[in-house]
């Protein structure tokens, strides 16, 4: 997107701050930091809705900030009241279920896609590794690739995507720490996302999008037999 700026990685959130005392007894060490990144991750997505809207009206129609604040909102909100952040998969599960119902659009159904293959992923470990979320990573890349109808050069979040979940694999396989390799994967991402503006815009026409749509409930019987 023409003039988006590059935006500086997060840093990796302090697990349970600014949680009440109860709130903090009730959850794991993992659930604590679980609850923490999705919520520096919703915050930073709330706090570029105007960016998002202002890059999206170059390309599209301008409203993907205000789409994207809606769903992170509710995240939020869905958070306090029914998150199992004990469970990372079913957590991940939650939020699919979040963005289905408040986000609409082809966007909002990605999104969707794309929790519920990370769910089935981590699901099928009781113990979820960093290499377990890399797991889940690749999932999610695959499905919303799959479904989605679109793949690296396409100018979608799949130019995002697929360097972060290469990048996260190699660093961890090559030893690194977690962290190390969560914020490298951050990083690729953010350097993915910056190439897109050298890039032409594959054209979606109205068949694409019917044969997205039409593919939903397949994906979703898929991803339900996986789970």
């Amino acid at each position: 997107m023409v003039g988006r700026p590059v935006l500086p990685h997060p840093r990796v959130p302090l697990p349970c701050r600014r949680r009440r005392a109860l709130r903090i007894q009730e959850l794991s060490k993992q659930g604590c930091i679980l609850e923490a990144a999705i919520e520096a991750s919703a915050t930073a997505i709330i706090n570029l809705k105007d960016s998002l809207n202002e890059w999206d009206s170059k390309v599209g129609d301008g409203d993907c900030g205000t789409t994207m604040y809606r769903g992170a909102t509710a995240i939020l909100e869905d958070m306090k009241k029914r998150y199992p952040m004990d469970d990372a998969a079913g957590t991940i599960n939650e939020i699919g279920a979040t963005i289905r119902r408040v986000m609409g659009g082809t966007s909002g159904i990605l999104y969707d896609i794309l929790c519920k293959a990370a769910y089935a992923s981590l699901k099928q470990s009781s113990t979820v590794t960093a290499n377990k979320w890399a797991d889940a990573l690749e999932a999610s890349v695959a499905a919303v690739s799959k479904y989605g109808g679109a793949s690296a050069g396409y100018r979608t979040m799949l130019d995002a995507l697929i360097p972060a979940s290469a990048v996260l694999r190699q660093r961890l396989e090559a030893g690194d720490d977690p962290v190390t390799a969560f914020i490298a994967s951050s990083e690729a991402a953010s350097a993915g996302a910056e190439s897109t503006k050298q890039m032409q815009a594959k054209v979606e026409t109205q068949e694409l999008q019917v044969e997205i749509k039409t593919g939903i409930s397949t994906s979703m019987i898929c991803l339900a037999k996986a789970a």
